[in-house]
C-alpha cells in the first residue's frame, strides 16, 4: 500500500523501495511488479525497470484477469504502443472509474492515435474536475488546436498554467 500511494503522489524512489520490499516477501506478487515496473520507469532505471518487466512477463500468465491488463498497459507504455495503451486504458477505466490516472492513460492513448475529439471527450471530465496531472491539459489543449478550436486550446492551457497565455501564443 506504501508503495501504492507513493507511486500515485509521484514519489518515485520512495514506491520503489516500498515494492522492493514487498517482491522480497513475495517474488511472485505480480501486481507489485507491474507497479514496480512504473517507478523505476519514471526514474528512467534502465537496469531495474528490465528486471520489473522480466518479472512481470513471467507472473502475467498465472496472474489475475485485472493484474494482467495492469502488466499489459505497463508494457504499452514502456514500449510506447498507443493502440495497447488505449486496449488496456480502456477496460482498466470501466473496472476502476475512480481511478482518474486510467483514464488520462486512455487519453493519452487517443492523442497518441491521433484521434484529436476522443482525447477531448475522454479528458473532459478531468479537465472538469481540475485533476493535477498537467499533461490532462497539454493534450487537450494540443488536440483542440489540431482541430482548429485555438479558444479552446488558448483556454486549456490557462487551466494549466494558472494565469493567461498571451495572445501570440
Amino acid at each position: 500500500l506504501r508503495g501504492h500511494q507513493a507511486l500515485l503522489a509521484s514519489h518515485w524512489k520512495e514506491s520503489a523501495a516500498a515494492y522492493e520490499k514487498a517482491v522480497e516477501i513475495d517474488p511472485d506478487f505480480a501486481a507489485a511488479w507491474s507497479e514496480m515496473s512504473g517507478a523505476y520507469w519514471n526514474l528512467d532505471d534502465a537496469k531495474n525497470l528490465e528486471r520489473a518487466r522480466a518479472n512481470m512477463r513471467r507472473l502475467r500468465p498465472t496472474a489475475d484477469h485485472r493484474t494482467q491488463l495492469k502488466i499489459d498497459l505497463q508494457e504499452a507504455v514502456v514500449a510506447d504502443d498507443p493502440p495497447g495503451i488505449v486496449r488496456a486504458a480502456s477496460e482498466l477505466a470501466q473496472l476502476y472509474p475512480e481511478n482518474r490516472f486510467y483514464t488520462y492513460l486512455l487519453g493519452r492513448g487517443y492523442y497518441r492515435t491521433h484521434q484529436w475529439r476522443r482525447v477531448l471527450e475522454t479528458l473532459a471530465p478531468l479537465v472538469e474536475q481540475r485533476y493535477s496531472w498537467a499533461y490532462t491539459y497539454v493534450l487537450s489543449a494540443r488536440s483542440a488546436a489540431h482541430l482548429g478550436d485555438s479558444t479552446k486550446a488558448r483556454a486549456l492551457y490557462q487551466k494549466v498554467a494558472g494565469e493567461p497565455v498571451p495572445k501570440n501564443a
